[in-house]
C-alpha cells in the first residue's frame, strides 16, 4: 500500500537533491573548527550554506546560527533574550496559540522570576490592542509571537507588531517562531522577520531538508547568552560540532523551495479545498484565515472524532494530523483551543500539510478518504 502523505507541516517529505547533498556531505568527516586543510574545506562548505540560508531569510550571514531545529532555536532565543533584557522588565508576552516549545519555555522561566502574560489569538492572530495595553502598562522584556500559526496557517503581520511595540516606547525584544512560515510566505511578508525581529527560529525538515537541523536569526549587535555551552562554535551562541551534512542539506532545500514550488502548493490547496466542498458539502468545515501560508490548513469533519478519522485514513495509507506533532499526545490541544473555534470543532479537527512534491492524484485520494471517514459520524448526530 502506497503512502499518501499530507502531514508535511509536522515533517515534510525531503527533496531528493537535499538527501543527495546530505549523503555526499556526510563523507566529509573533518571538523569545521579544525585548522588543517580538510577542516578548512569543511568550514567553507558550512559558511556557504550559512550564506544561502541568510539570503533566503534576507539577513546577513553573521546573523544566522545553526542549531538542531526549531525547538532548540526557540529555547535559545526566549531564554537568552529574556535574560539579556532583564533590566527592561520581567514580563514575557506571548499567546497560548504558540508552539509548545515557546509556551512551555516561557512558563518555565517563572521559576526565575519572569511573569508570562498571554494575550488572545483568535483565529491564530494575536490581538494587537491587548499587546499594546500590556506594553504600556507593564515592564516587558520580551514579546514572542509566531509568524505563521502551526494549526491553521494564519499569518501575523510582524510589521504591525513592531509598529505597536515602537509606538509604546517599550524596551522589549521581539522573537518570532518562523518554523511554519520560512520559505512559504506570500511575497508581501517576505523578509519581515529579519526586518522586524530581534530573534527568529526556522527548521530544515519543514521545507524539504532533514531532521536535526535548524537555524536561529539573531539581529546583529544583540549578543545572547548561550543555551548550550562547552565550545565556541557558532560564534559562541551554540556550542557543539556543527552538523555539516544536515546544514548543507538545509541550504539545498532552501535553494529548491522557490516561487514555482510555492505556486504548486497554492494550486493544490485550491484544488483540495474545492473538491472537499464539492464532495463533502456541509459535512466539512474548512478554516481559511486571511492572510495565510498555503502549505497548511485546518478542517473538521462534522461529528467525526479526529482520532477515529485519523485511524481510518491511516488504514488507507493516508497521513494527516489532528494537531502539531509536538502536541499530538496531549489530552487537550491548547493551541487549537486558543484559536477560538469551539469544543465541537476541536474534537473533529484535522490538519492538512501540503508539499510541492504532492500530486493531484494524491489529492484525489485524500479527498476520497476524508469522504469515506464520514461513515464514522457519532450516532445520533
Amino acid at each position: 500500500m502506497n503512502t499518501i502523505y499530507f502531514d508535511n507541516s509536522a515533517s515534510a517529505v525531503p527533496f531528493a537533491s537535499a538527501l543527495g547533498v546530505f549523503a555526499e556531505t556526510a563523507k566529509i568527516y573533518a571538523n569545521p573548527s579544525s585548522l588543517h586543510s580538510s577542516g578548512i574545506a569543511a568550514r567553507k562548505k558550512l559558511e556557504s550554506a550559512r550564506a544561502q540560508v541568510a539570503s533566503a531569510f534576507r539577513c546577513r550571514p553573521d546573523e544566522i546560527f545553526f542549531t538542531s531545529g526549531g525547538t532548540e532555536s526557540n529555547n535559545t532565543a526566549i531564554r537568552g533574550a529574556a535574560r539579556k533584557n532583564r533590566r527592561a522588565g520581567s514580563v514575557i508576552v506571548t499567546t497560548k496559540a504558540e508552539h509548545a516549545s515557546v509556551v512551555q519555555t516561557v512558563l518555565s522561566l517563572s521559576s526565575e522570576g519572569y511573569e508570562p502574560v498571554f494575550i488572545s489569538a483568535r483565529g491564530g492572530v494575536p490581538d494587537l490592542a491587548e499587546l499594546e495595553n500590556v506594553l504600556r502598562s507593564r515592564k516587558v522584556c520580551l514579546v514572542a509571537l509566531m509568524q505563521a500559526n502551526n494549526q491553521n496557517g494564519a499569518v501575523t503581520d510582524l510589521r504591525k507588531v513592531r509598529d505597536c511595540m515602537n509606538a509604546s516606547g517599550t524596551g522589549a525584544l521581539l522573537h518570532s517562531d518562523c518554523v511554519q512560515s520560512f520559505m512559504k510566505l506570500p511575497e508581501q511578508f517576505s523578509g519581515d522577520a529579519a526586518r522586524c525581529c530581534d530573534t527568529a527560529s526556522v527548521s530544515a525538515h519543514k521545507i524539504g531538508g532533514v531532521k536535526g537541523t535548524g537555524a536561529l536569526f539573531v539581529r546583529r549587535g544583540l549578543v545572547l547568552p548561550a543555551l548550550i555551552t562547552g565550545g565556541e562554535q557558532e560564534s559562541g551562541v551554540r556550542a557543539g560540532t556543527e552538523n555539516l551534512a544536515g546544514i548543507c542539506a538545509m541550504a539545498e532545500a532552501v535553494s529548491r523551495y522557490g516561487e514555482a514550488e510555492r505556486e504548486k502548493v497554492a494550486e493544490l490547496r485550491r484544488y483540495i479545498i474545492g473538491e472537499l466542498r464539492s464532495e463533502l458539502g456541509e459535512n466539512v468545515i474548512i478554516t481559511e484565515p486571511e492572510p495565510h501560508v498555503d502549505q497548511l490548513f485546518n478542517i473538521a469533519l462534522v461529528n467525526v472524532k479526529s482520532e477515529v478519522a485519523l485511524n481510518y485514513l491511516d488504514s488507507l495509507g493516508v497521513c494527516v494530523s489532528s494537531s502539531s506533532a509536538c502536541s499530538s499526545k496531549a489530552k487537550t490541544n491548547t493551541a487549537l483551543a486558543a484559536l477560538g473555534y469551539g469544543a465541537e470543532y476541536e474534537r473533529s479537527a484535522l490538519r492538512i500539510g501540503i508539499s510541492p512534491l504532492n500530486t493531484k492524484e494524491e489529492a484525489d485520494l485524500l479527498v476520497s478518504a476524508l469522504k469515506g471517514a464520514l461513515a464514522f459520524k457519532i450516532k445520533g448526530r
